[in-house]
């Protein structure tokens, strides 16, 4: 009798493989994204460090000596350099840049403070006018009527040179030595009983004491003068007198009188 056959068994399944995994491959693809896209804004939002348009914090700091300091601070503003000062304040155009530091073409920081030592101008001076006082013209012998004409009106015959004669009534201490009084005229009057009788009261003065040489109160003279108008003084009586007033170029003694 034939025993009846058991049943095939089926083959046992495989054993499945555990995906405990997956979530940390998730999570590294999300970063990854994450990384890619920070990296993008990172690259369009702005030049990389470093690259050609990045701003720069130095430069090299331009040559301005020989400039004029206006234009020298310009130079350097214009390169980046905002701190500039110089040696003088005031007007700066007036000034030439003689030293500068940091020194030409070194590269400095343009926060760095750029000091300049500029010129100071020359003081205007007024031009110096030499006035040349012109010689005297050759004085003029004149009549007895043409000195009293000047006598009348010295304003009138300023600058006119003429032969006078007269003598010293006052030459002392109070006249000064370039100066003195004598009674004048446009003629020698003749000596009589010993005196001269001169009546014009004048003022001669002179540019130096030596023009008048020797002369003394009572002289007689002879001098070649400028007519150089009127001349008012105060009398020791208290009053005032105005009178012509000469300047002596040459004078001569001629002797002496009461």
């Amino acid at each position: 009798m034939q025993l009846p056959m058991p049943p095939q068994m089926a083959p046992p399944p495989a054993p499945r493989r555990s995906r405990a995994w997956l979530p940390f491959l998730v999570i590294g693809v999300v970063l990854a994204a994450i990384a890619a896209t920070i990296v993008v804004v990172t690259t369009a939002g702005g030049p990389a460090a470093g690259g050609p348009d990045a701003p720069r914090t130095s430069a090299t700091v331009p040559n301005v000596v020989g400039m004029r300091a206006d234009q020298a601070v310009a130079a350097l503003n214009s390169a980046g350099f905002r701190n500039v000062s110089t040696s003088f304040t005031g007007e700066l155009w007036q000034r030439t840049v003689l030293l500068q530091n940091p020194a030409a073409l070194t590269t400095a920081p343009r926060d760095t403070s750029i000091a300049l030592s500029v010129s100071v101008p020359a003081p205007t001076r007024a031009p110096v006018t030499t006035t040349v006082k012109p010689p005297p013209a050759p004085a003029k012998a004149i009549t007895a009527r043409e000195w009293a004409l000047i006598a009348r009106s010295p304003d009138a015959h300023s600058g006119e040179s003429v032969v006078v004669y007269g003598q010293v009534t006052q030459f002392d201490s109070a006249t000064g030595p370039t100066g003195f009084r004598a009674n004048v005229d446009g003629v020698a009057h003749k000596v009589s009983y010993g005196y001269a009788d001169y009546d014009t009261n004048t003022v001669l003065t002179a540019d130096t004491a030596a023009t008048l040489g020797d002369l003394v109160n009572k002289d007689l003279f002879t001098a070649e003068v400028t007519v150089l108008g009127s001349y008012t003084y105060e009398t020791t009586m208290g009053g005032s007198m105005t009178v012509p007033k000469l300047a002596v170029q040459k004078i001569t003694v001629t002797g002496q009188a009461k």
